[in-house]
């Protein structure tokens, strides 16, 4: 029987170092406890491990160092026969059939699946449990060591497994590995915020209706084994504020190659203004992932402020805020997602106040005198049209034709959502009986990070613009007339006394 025995440890020991290969992410972890003797192993967490495990015991047995063989097994008290009961032949022939299967398994899933085979894991009927704050000491044997079902669901984290044989006290040393994720908006090159890469930011500046893009990026990193995982897709998540329109994905790339067969949730598919959250699934990814350096999933998508987004005519914060995050499988034998943190990224567009007035002491307000606005160079129009909701003129859509901007009867004519830059407001219809404003420069000079942006250098964003009466020429047959006839008169009478007085000199 001794005999069975060692034939019974020598399997297990094999199918532990068969399976000692790296596998992350995972949750659970078939250990090997054995010392020299027959004494107590301890078991103990690092410190900076947060994880509780759940402590299994499948057999006990007396560990011979120097033949490096677990001698008297039997089945400990999470075995699938009764505790301290001998390991027999029966028992003995099952274990070296299931263990040639899993030996030509390359599904760490199987694996994991035909060990468990041997374990009654009732939570309730543990050995124990062990975590940094509380060690464990154990009887030298196998211990099925597994994070608790469902404590990691739906948090930014991944369950442990370690398969391996130990000898002596041993520290976990926890391997799970979990994806990250960030989220990145585009802009201009010349206004991109400082340590923004090839123009994406955490924060931009756009004009409403001006189409841009978002980036997502999910990074599983090196040496993430995700063999043990059925499947390993990724679930991007991203949640618009009320301010900002989705037009189109762009693109869906693995390691820079396209990626197709992603799946879209229903609500993007004819355009979605916010506030609204929207999904994209990547199919498994466990081809793309690479031990020798991180695997990175990038989605691009098409976007614009649309005219409820929030517009900053003087520093401060904005509302223009979109969210993603990633949902990723976290437990590869059973169910449970993990989620990363909000990424948030912010845009901000701009407005100027405008304010036409007569030349009098107390601003008088002119009305419809007519304004258009230029990019830089004073000859491209800025396209704008009158928003009636807003009460202001905005660029237009694809669909709009540009109007030319009138003062209202309080002289008011005022614009929104405009990106950063220099432009020039110029005075293109002037009302009876006044002269023609000069041309002014506004330049609005945007450093934003994160949330909150600084107009401080900025020109000319609150403008009054002042139109100064014309001289008036005379009317005819008024007092206007009689004065010229006398201004003739004298004009005539002084030519002739000079040339009288010139005669008589003569002579």
């Amino acid at each position: 029987m001794k005999k069975n025995f060692n034939k019974i440890a020598s399997l297990v020991l094999a199918a532990s170092m068969m399976i000692a290969m790296p596998v992350s992410v995972a949750s659970t972890t078939m250990v090997a406890y054995a010392a020299t003797v027959q004494g107590p192993v301890t078991l103990s967490v690092p410190e900076d491990d947060t994880h509780t495990y759940e402590v299994y015991q499948i057999f006990t047995g007396d560990y011979d160092d120097t033949t490096k063989k677990l001698s008297n097994v039997k089945w400990g008290q999470n075995g699938a026969l009764p505790e301290g009961a001998k390991v027999g032949d029966v028992v003995a022939d099952s274990v070296l059939t299931d263990l040639q299967s899993v030996a030509t398994s390359t599904d760490d899933q199987t694996k994991l699946t035909k060990i468990k085979s041997y374990a009654s894991l009732t939570a309730e009927n543990k050995f124990g449990t062990v975590s940094k704050d509380a060690s464990l000491s154990v009887p030298t044997g196998y211990y099925l060591v597994k994070d608790t079902d469902k404590s990691l669901d739906d948090t930014n984290d991944a369950y442990t497994t370690y398969i391996t044989m130990v000898v002596g006290d041993t520290v976990i040393k926890r391997k799970a590995v979990k994806p990250s994720s960030d989220k990145t908006v585009q802009d201009e090159a010349g206004d991109a915020e400082e340590g923004a890469t090839d123009g994406y930011g955490k924060s931009a500046d756009h004009d409403i209706n001006e189409t841009f893009n978002f980036k997502l990026t999910a990074t599983i990193p090196a040496d993430a084994d995700i063999a043990a995982y059925s499947s390993y897709p990724i679930t991007f998540s991203d949640t618009m504020s009320k301010g900002i329109t989705f037009e189109s994905i762009v693109s869906v790339k693995v390691n820079d190659n396209d990626v197709t067969g992603y799946t879209l949730s229903d609500n993007v598919k004819n355009g979605l203004e916010g506030p609204a959250t929207w999904t994209l699934t990547t199919p498994d990814l466990k081809s793309y992932v690479s031990a020798d350096k991180p695997t990175k999933v990038e989605v691009v998508y098409a976007a614009h402020l649309n005219e409820d987004a929030k517009v900053n005519a003087a520093s401060g914060d904005t509302t223009n805020i979109n969210t993603s995050q990633i949902e990723y499988n976290n437990n590869p034998n059973g169910e449970g997602t993990g989620k990363t943190p909000d990424q948030p990224t912010y845009v901000f567009t701009f407005g100027i106040n405008n304010k036409k007035v007569i030349d009098t002491a107390d601003g008088q307000p002119l009305k419809d005198a007519g304004f258009r606005l230029y990019k830089e160079d004073g000859t491209t129009e800025y396209a704008l049209i009158f928003d009636s909701d807003k009460n202001a003129y905005r660029p237009v859509k694809s669909n709009e034709t540009s109007e030319e901007m009138k003062s209202a009867d309080n002289g008011t004519f005022n614009v929104i959502g405009l990106d950063a830059g220099t432009y020039v407001l110029k005075e293109t219809t002037t009302p009876a009986g006044y002269n023609t404003a000069a041309d002014t420069t506004i330049v609005i000079s945007a450093t934003h990070k994160d949330n909150n942006v600084d107009l401080s250098k900025s020109e000319n964003l609150d403008n009054t613009i002042i139109d100064k009466t014309g001289t008036n020429l005379p009317t005819t047959g008024g007092m206007g007339t009689t004065i010229l006839y006398v201004a003739g008169a004298i004009l005539v009478i002084a030519g002739a006394a000079v040339l009288v007085i010139k005669k008589r000199h003569e002579a």
